[in-house]
């Protein structure tokens, strides 16, 4: 089979459109999956690869199922914080797992529970909250925090048509929020370890957008900042309908345009230095190693931007196509565009 990656993209998505409308019980999809992966493992060993391919493809299809009911699997547990919902106010310990999303008029953090303390004694807990916060309180990725609030369970709207606020939140593990109204209601116990790698670029990006803040005027610095770091939650409305209105909505929203525009720039870059020597153009295929270069600009970038789902889809096409490059598997893409 010339492009199977084709038929097992085709798989995955009808997995994850299928476990949209059916629901399959948790504990049946791994054990299914690890099944079917030791079936796949015998059938290559036989040789039997037609029989391996249709498991493979059966496979990706429960993976896609897997993949969007994976958050619900999780959900049911006995210490979940939404058991405690509407229960009145609770105190609540747990860390940042996600850098603040900064609007005009809040900040919103979401916070994996780890315990709740209760009549002077320590609750176990789990799950994920959305927990929303004034402008003027300030916490970052993996802060350990305690809040005092009544948690409420996520609601949507039921308008027709409408955004389904709920669903949003539910695909992402978060299934309760709270309000913070003041800073007597959220206490920072403990930054953040400053070791873990997701520390670090998360630090690096705080500094980048205090450079921004600090030498760039508003509505400037919040255009630079979503283009940059993908911080475009601060952007005011004015602003989104002004490039709404010249049809350049799409520039604030990091995605392939911008991942475009980088690994172009930097394979352009590296492809002219590289043909400035002699040496090189004769003893090399001076294109591998600026499809290298590239690839590491395009990569850099896409982590300093914070690796959201526009920003991921976009550097992993990217990528994938850059590896075809490198590899001198130019001529036919529609694999690694499955891959990716």
């Amino acid at each position: 089979m010339r492009r199977p990656l084709i038929i097992l993209l085709a798989a995955f998505i009808a997995g994850i459109l299928a476990g949209s409308y059916l629901s399959v019980a948790c504990h049946i999809l791994p054990v299914a999956l690890i099944f079917l992966l030791i079936l796949v493992f015998i059938c290559l060993r036989k040789r039997r690869l037609a029989e391996g391919f249709l498991l493979t493809a059966f496979f990706f299809i429960l993976l896609g199922i897997f993949s969007i009911q994976k958050q619900s699997c999780f959900f049911e547990n006995s210490t979940n914080i939404l058991s405690h919902a509407n229960q009145g106010t609770l105190t609540v310990e747990g860390i940042v797992t996600a850098p603040p999303a900064a609007f005009p008029d809040k900040n919103i953090l979401t916070v994996r529970c780890m315990r709740i303390i209760k009549n002077n004694s320590c609750i176990p807990a789990s799950g994920k909250i959305r927990v929303v916060i004034p402008l003027n309180l300030n916490f970052q990725y993996g802060d350990f925090i305690r809040i005092r609030s009544s948690i409420k369970k996520i609601h949507t709207y039921h308008n027709p048509g409408g955004f389904d606020n709920k669903r949003y939140w539910n695909l992402q593990g978060v299934y309760a929020t709270c309000f913070v109204k003041d800073f007597s209601e959220i206490v920072l116990l403990r930054h953040a370890s400053p070791g873990s790698m997701k520390s670090k670029l998360e630090s690096f990006r705080n500094e980048l957008k205090q450079i921004i803040d600090k030498n760039a005027s508003s509505p400037q610095r919040e255009i630079i900042a979503a283009m940059t770091i993908g911080s475009q939650s601060a952007i005011s409305e004015a602003i989104r309908d002004d490039f709404s209105k010249t049809g350049t909505s799409h520039i604030l929203s990091i995605s392939g345009l911008h991942i475009g525009m980088v690994w172009a720039i930097a394979f352009c870059f590296a492809y002219f230095i590289l043909k400035s020597s002699e040496y090189l153009m004769l003893r090399f295929n001076i294109i591998k190693p600026a499809a290298v270069a590239a690839f590491f600009m395009v990569l850099i970038y896409a982590l300093i931007a914070g690796m959201g789902i526009t920003v991921m889809r976009s550097a992993l096409m990217t990528l994938i196509f850059l590896i075809a490059l490198i590899w001198g598997r130019q001529n036919d893409l529609y694999n690694p565009l499955a891959l990716a």
